[in-house]
């Protein structure tokens, strides 16, 4: 179930870890990692394929009044995507590391999708933009982090040219 359905929940962000197939990570090990992140962190729902590799499943950072939605992606317009994002984000980005990144992702040809939730405060309005004073972000950053060492890719958020 995706925390879009949820009302407890707010979408505020997705993030785009491209990596390649050869290191898709079990979802064991993904379980592993994420449950040790700091800050009690609790990865559930979680769907495998039958080899035994991750699918998707939704990350429970509490402390953090967050929520991460994971989707591995495998199909034939990675590609097109990576070469949008490539032209939109060489215009903007200034850092060497980050364009030396960014011309990797040639590299890829699956993603994890990470779509960042924030958990609402009782009593919070729907119309009220004030964000949660308790919500954490770097919950996304703690996640992601992760993912890049069970993958060895490259997370972006290309809505705001962000490369970690």
């Amino acid at each position: 179930m995706s925390l879009f359905d949820n009302p407890e929940y707010r979408w505020r962000e997705t993030y785009l870890l491209f990596h390649k197939k050869s290191q898709r990570a079990l979802a064991a090990k993904v379980v592993q990692a994420i449950e040790g992140i700091r800050g009690h962190y609790k990865l559930e729902q979680v769907v495998a394929d039958p080899d035994g590799y991750f699918e998707s499943g939704t990350v429970f950072a509490e402390e953090a009044f967050a929520a991460i939605d994971l989707s591995y992606i495998e199909d034939d317009q990675i590609r097109e995507q990576i070469a949008e994002i490539q032209e939109e984000m060489k215009e903007v980005l200034e850092d060497p590391e980050d364009l030396a990144k960014l011309e990797s992702l040639l590299e890829y040809d699956v993603r994890i999708d990470l779509l960042h939730f924030e958990r609402l405060s009782a009593g919070f309005e729907e119309e009220d933009d004030e964000f949660n004073s308790c919500f954490d972000p770097a919950a996304l950053l703690a996640v992601a982090e992760k993912w890049n060492l069970l993958t060895g890719g490259v997370c972006l958020d290309p809505a705001s040219a962000t490369i970690l």
